[in-house]
């Protein structure tokens, strides 16, 4: 049997495609000097290492609005104790700690209170960004990243990290029990109940899952900016939610949820930011206008695709002939 192209993944691919031809145009070949490709590496590597937790997340249909507050916390948080101590090494121990018991608790009210993804999240994302500003207060001056945290700025270090993390995830969302279970629940959760899937525990692993790869984009976060402050990963939830749907991934997640989705919908969108920076358009007005009608085309398109594959699908197999049983004559 021949194996059908999955056309979700070549849309987006596309998309991406024609973006990069239009901005070299606009911006007179300047997009692809080396200096600016490295820029977009930059923007986009943080994006990535965050959406590798949240799309497990997104895959059981729902979503992690936290993440960019977890990185401020558990950067800020760490910081202050490292400073304290008077050792930088502190700094993952405590990153790693908040946001185990941050995804923990962002599962359980999930799974077990069933409130919903989306409302759990946002109210982390306002009550922790209230927190980051309190530990921020509470110390004499904003730390800076002393060499530790300034080698997470480093081609030799961010690269391997960013493969390894990138092949992990990949093999957990792909060829283990835990990635099927999270796309199983994310195409229909009763049935998932009825099979016998650990619906709640596999809900709370991919919640903790997105807080540590928040925590490790907080370390990266923290060789960008020089340090902390109090807007550390402000709008990095925002960031990875569009670059999943830009993806082609949809809300209702799913077997939708791959990885290569996730990566190139967050070089679309720096793409995008970057070329849109380059071409003179810096407005924030503009900049939310064009990324908001990327959003609502390409969910468009892809849900029709979906549309279309599902009753295809479906034809295709009430047309397979059916088995008759022998009746006696």
């Amino acid at each position: 049997m021949r194996k059908r192209i999955d056309i979700t993944i070549i849309v987006p691919l596309l998309l991406m495609i024609i973006i990069i031809a239009f901005f070299i145009i606009v911006t007179n070949g300047r997009l692809f000097s080396i200096g600016n490709l490295k820029t977009i590496f930059d923007q986009t590597i943080i994006v990535i290492i965050v959406g590798l937790g949240v799309i497990f997340v997104v895959a059981q249909g729902g979503t992690d609005l936290s993440v960019g507050t977890t990185i401020g916390l558990t950067t800020v948080f760490g910081s202050m104790i490292a400073r304290t101590i008077g050792n930088e090494w502190v700094i993952f121990p405590i990153a790693i700690v908040i946001a185990l018991i941050q995804g923990v608790l962002n599962g359980l009210l999930v799974a077990k209170l069933r409130v919903p993804s989306f409302m759990v999240t946002i109210a982390m994302l306002i009550g922790i960004r209230g927190l980051v500003n309190y530990f921020v207060a509470k110390q004499a001056h904003l730390y800076l990243a002393g060499p530790l945290m300034q080698s997470f700025g480093s081609y030799y270090l961010k690269l391997p990290v960013l493969i390894v993390l990138v092949i992990l995830a990949y093999y957990l969302l792909t060829h283990t029990k835990f990635g099927e279970y999270c796309k199983a629940i994310g195409e229909n959760e009763a049935v998932a109940v009825s099979v016998g899937i650990p619906v709640a525990k596999i809900k709370i692993i991919a919640f903790v899952l997105s807080s540590l790869m928040a925590a490790i984009g907080g370390f990266f976060t923290m060789a960008k900016v020089g340090g902390t402050n109090t807007t550390m990963g402000s709008g990095v939830e925002i960031d990875v939610v569009m670059a999943i749907f830009l993806g082609s991934v949809l809300v209702t997640g799913g077997y939708s949820a791959k990885v290569p989705k996730l990566i190139i919908g967050a070089f679309t969108l720096s793409i995008v930011k970057n070329g849109m920076f380059m071409a003179g358009l810096t407005s924030i007005r503009d900049t939310q206008t064009v990324r908001g009608l990327l959003l609502l085309i390409i969910l468009f398109v892809t849900i029709q695709i979906s549309r279309r594959q599902f009753s295809l699908s479906h034809k295709s197999h009430k047309d397979l002939p059916q088995e008759t049983t022998p009746t006696k004559e």
